[in-house]
């Protein structure tokens, strides 16, 4: 994180490149990076991200976004509004 919250690229290509068999530990990871961390939970088994419009945030969805095959596994829902779903398919 720079001095004004916002991801670093170190922190970008650790996410772009994080393992599609670990969707639970990028969750973690990205919910710690997360500007507002309340808007950043978990429910069960589902994984809650609400960018609220700050454009930190929405530089860490692209990330993951950009980890094609995690985003592919791990991947629940979105909706308008910068509200996304996660539900990690990991072997518990």
């Amino acid at each position: 994180m720079d001095h004004y919250g916002y991801p670093d690229e170190y922190e970008l290509e650790k996410i772009k490149n994080w393992s599609c068999k670990d969707g639970k530990g990028l969750l973690e990871y990205v919910a710690g990076l997360w500007h507002w961390d309340n808007y950043a939970w978990q429910k069960g088994k589902l994984w809650f991200l609400s960018t609220g419009g700050w454009s930190g945030n929405e530089e860490l969805i692209d990330a993951m976004r950009e980890n094609l095959v995690w985003w592919m596994f791990h991947w629940y829902r979105s909706t308008r509004g910068g509200h996304y779903e996660f539900q990690p398919r990991d072997k518990e």
